[in-house]
């Protein structure tokens, strides 16, 4: 048994690994969280009930107000990244 666990040991030596801290996404705030989570209840009613037209017409118009904040927002978070760089050319290319 010692010579196997020497044998491996050789072929298979402890490395240490570095683990990168995740990316987090600073674009999303605590207005856009409660958004989602509305937007979650109202399409899932949507989907089990029947619904009249003005509620749809309310739901598309949230919809369509939730996706321009979040692309608002990730400009934003963006411009910034991008003006904060020291190399703004290679910034911008990411």
């Amino acid at each position: 048994m010692d010579v196997f666990l020497h044998c491996y040991n050789n072929a298979f030596p402890n490395t240490t690994v570095y683990v990168r801290d995740t990316i987090k996404n600073k674009w999303i705030t605590q207005g856009i969280k409660i958004s989602r989570k509305k937007m979650q209840l109202l399409y899932n009613q949507r989907k089990t009930t029947f619904m009249k037209n003005k509620d749809l017409e309310y739901i598309q118009h949230y919809r369509k107000i939730y996706r321009g904040v979040i692309k608002e927002a990730k400009r934003r978070e963006n411009n910034s990244y991008i003006s904060s760089a020291k190399n703004k050319s290679k910034a911008a290319g990411k």
